[in-house]
This record gives structure tokens, sequence and C-alpha cells, in this order.
């Protein structure tokens, strides 16, 4: 396995607290089948997003012992910055998913929790959403 950078190394610790902290079960509601959006604000192929799937994707599978829906989007604002590529990827994730009520939306770093906070009440009202980022959270 490749050495994690810092920032993966982070994500994973945290992400093990938040599940020795707190029982998956009583973050996600008690149905048969769990659908959990993470939004990263990496590429698909970096070092962050392939070990944050395959550690939290195994996290979360174990806690619910039950099937999983894990499901992935990637916010690419570093290479593109632009505000109509922020609202092309709100439409995206609204025609997407739009008839998919998730049980939890995870964002992974600065982009990505702006985003969701951003558009939150549109598009996953009512969805409990965690978020991991090196940077305090007003």
């Amino acid at each position: 396995m490749p050495a994690l950078n810092g920032m993966a190394r982070n994500l994973i610790l945290s992400l093990l607290a938040v599940c020795a902290l707190v029982p998956v079960e009583r973050v996600l509601a008690q149905d048969a089948q769990k659908k959990v959006l993470v939004v990263y604000s990496t590429r698909r192929d970096s070092i962050l997003a392939t070990v944050g799937d395959r550690e939290l994707s195994r996290l979360l599978d174990q806690g619910l012992n039950r099937r999983l829906d894990y499901y992935t989007e990637y916010i690419d604002f570093s290479r593109f910055p632009d505000v109509d590529y922020e609202r092309a990827f709100r439409d995206f994730l609204r025609q997407k998913y739009g008839d998919l009520r998730f049980d939890l939306v995870v964002a992974i770093e600065d982009a990505s929790v702006e985003f969701v906070r951003h558009h939150r009440s549109e598009l996953f009202p009512d969805t409990p959403v965690v978020f991991f980022t090196l940077d305090q959270v007003a």
C-alpha cells in the first residue's frame, strides 16, 4: 500500500474516531438499505478519495450490518473554479439523484463542505450531513 499523505491519514483517523464515538445506527435511520453520498473536493484518482472511499465504505458497511448503497461525487473546483461549473454540478446532482433520498451526506474538504452547505436545502433537505475539513467551519 502506498504511503498515506497527511490529509489522507487525518481523514482515516477522523473517520475512525467518529465511528467509535457515534454508532452508525444512531446517525442513520433503521431502514433496510442505507443510501450514503460522499462528496469530495478532489479528483476521483486522488489518494484522499481512493483511501477515503475504501475505508469509509468499509466502516459504514460494517457499522450498519446491512446492505449499503454508497455513492460518490467529485467536485473539481481547482480545475474549474467558474461559478457556472458550480451551477452545472448542482444541476447534475439534482438530475441524477432527484428521486433519491439519502440517509447521510458526507462532505470531504472545504469546497465540498461549502457546496453542500450552500445547496443543502434544495438537494439534500432533512438529510444529516457529516463533514471533514482541516479548516474551522462556522
